[in-house]
């Protein structure tokens, strides 16, 4: 069991009062007990964690905020964010409470705890779904960014979308992909990470063409590497479509994919969300600046990886789902000949 004097230290520091926010980490026992817990085994790294998760309400707010920094940053080297990540959404609340009933928290306060919090969630895919479920924290967030210039990185966190199943049909060909999503932005930017995925089981899928992709550079940028530096955009390969442009029929080209809207916002076919895509020789070329691309922290690493290449039967299967089979008009009836046609013809 690890040592607990270090720890026993930097929380009797943490109880009393701060003076300074923006000095708390010049604090020799805030320093000394991060240098200690970092020598530490990975599972006494979680019982440190789960030592401050118990201890943070009843800190001093200040501190606490910058004890969830000390938190991320063991988080950082292997600890499991899980274990803070309740007692950090409740510190925020607390701070949130006192803003609104006073005294208020310093804007370091803020920033420390912004700064902790995404080291969690980026590294954490049930935090986020958690932290998305919080509507009256982020519409707090929203109408208070004039308090801290960080409230900008948890709404956007939140817009990011996490889809353990997402399909992927080319209904021309009967073919398609299962893949699953991680902190993509929107949209845009799940197009920039799946095309190449596409490409890669374009014979799988039985397309026939292989259009080029935008650089490797922008792929890696896509993908949250902090040393790309993109230029320009990326654009659509095929022509990408919602699942409610399948009617039966042909696709209707007018429900676009593309688009800076969540992934999560997409339509659904059985609670996952579903695209569409055709090669098309005469499509609308869309087109989406890097920007859409750009990660919000170095824990942020957007992907989609393949889950399953989907067989011929569940992909017609989907499609039925979507929508029934339209049967063909029936012939017109030939109109009732007049008396005359008929006299005639005897």
């Amino acid at each position: 069991m690890f040592t607990q004097i270090e720890l026993t230290t930097l929380l009797d520091w943490a109880v009393l009062p701060s003076n300074n926010a923006d000095e708390l980490f010049d604090e020799p026992e805030v320093n000394d007990a991060l240098a200690w817990a970092k020598t530490l085994p990975l599972p006494e790294k979680n019982d440190v964690l789960t030592s401050l998760s118990a201890r943070l309400p009843s800190l001093d707010a200040a501190k606490a905020s910058a004890l969830l920094v000390f938190g991320g940053s063991l988080v950082e080297d292997g600890a499991s964010p899980v274990i803070l990540l309740a007692s950090g959404l409740e510190h925020l609340t607390r701070l949130r409470q006192l803003q609104d009933a006073g005294p208020p928290p310093a804007e370091a306060v803020w920033r420390f705890t912004v700064i902790g919090l995404m080291a969690l969630l980026c590294r954490s895919a049930p935090g986020r779904a958690l932290f998305k479920q919080q509507a009256e924290t982020l519409a707090w967030l929203g109408a208070n960014e004039d308090l801290s210039g960080h409230f900008d990185y948890l709404l956007r966190l939140a817009e990011t979308s996490d889809e353990e199943v997402l399909w992927v049909l080319f209904p021309d060909q009967e073919t398609g992909l299962e893949v699953s999503v991680s902190q993509v932005n929107n949209t845009f930017h799940l197009l920039t990470l799946l095309q190449p995925l596409v490409l890669a089981q374009a014979a799988a899928l039985k397309l026939k063409k292989r259009p080029a992709l935008a650089s490797a550079e922008l792929l890696r940028f896509a993908q949250g590497d902090h040393t790309a530096s993109p230029e320009g955009t990326d654009r659509n390969l095929w022509e990408w479509l919602n699942a409610l442009a399948y009617e039966g029929g042909p696709l209707n080209p007018a429900q676009f994919a593309a688009g800076d809207a969540s992934v999560s916002s997409q339509p659904r076919v059985r609670g996952n969300v579903l695209l569409l895509a055709t090669e098309r020789e005469k499509y609308l070329q869309r087109s989406w600046d890097a920007g859409f691309l750009a990660s919000l922290h170095d824990a942020h690493r957007p992907a989609v990886r393949l889950r399953r290449r989907l067989p011929a039967a569940e992909v017609r299967g989907l499609l039925v789902e979507m929508h029934p089979p339209v049967a063909p008009p029936a012939p017109a009836a030939a109109p009732p000949r007049s008396l005359w046609q008929r006299l005639w013809r005897k």
